[in-house]
């Protein structure tokens, strides 16, 4: 992922908020980020949502 962000010229801030939210998914899902299900992301926006802390875009 940080690769990706890199190779597309993304700035500083943009990796390490990436970073935070994927560290963030993986607590909720207690596992690798990698293995989210589209329920898993559902669920993590909606958790988020909830709290008041709204997905960038």
């Amino acid at each position: 992922m940080i690769e990706d962000i890199s190779v597309r010229g993304f700035t500083e801030d943009t990796r390490r908020d990436s970073t935070r939210c994927m560290k963030a998914l993986g607590a909720f899902i207690s596992r690798s980020p990698d293995s989210a299900t589209a329920e898993d992301l559902r669920r993590f926006q909606s958790q988020k949502t909830r709290a008041d802390i709204r997905p960038s875009g």
